[in-house]
């Protein structure tokens, strides 16, 4: 018999799920980032995998140089599709037409670099 899981286990259980999610498509992102520099340095907007923690997401954000430098700059922020934010432990700090970026804190935050010191 497997053990019950209570109310608080399963929220926990899914946070980290999406917290995993949302580490490997910026790890993702981030080596798409690299190759556009290398093969198109003067692209004016590079396409990015929505870094929300839905798995069966595959929608696109588009962002400039610049845009993904700063959301970058700071390591508990992701980019998401407008509508795509979630979590209780994550503030939009800026949303537009084309994207959110929303900043992990919390539990949230622990679990996404929990996860990010697994991988290393």
């Amino acid at each position: 018999m497997r053990p019950r899981m209570d109310v608080a286990d399963t929220a926990r259980t899914r946070r980290e799920r999406y917290a995993q999610n949302e580490a490997i498509f910026r790890r993702a992102n981030e080596r798409l980032a690299e190759r556009i520099q290398e093969i198109a340095p003067t692209l004016a907007e590079f396409p990015f995998i929505c870094e929300c923690g839905d798995p069966r997401c595959t929608q696109i954000v588009t962002l400039s140089p610049e845009e993904y430098g700063q959301v970058r700059s700071h390591p508990a922020r992701f980019f998401v599709v407008p509508g795509h934010e979630g979590d209780s432990d994550e503030t939009v700090v800026r949303r537009d037409a084309h994207v959110s970026v929303i900043e992990k804190a919390g539990e949230a935050l622990a679990a996404v670099e929990s996860y990010e010191r697994s991988v290393d």
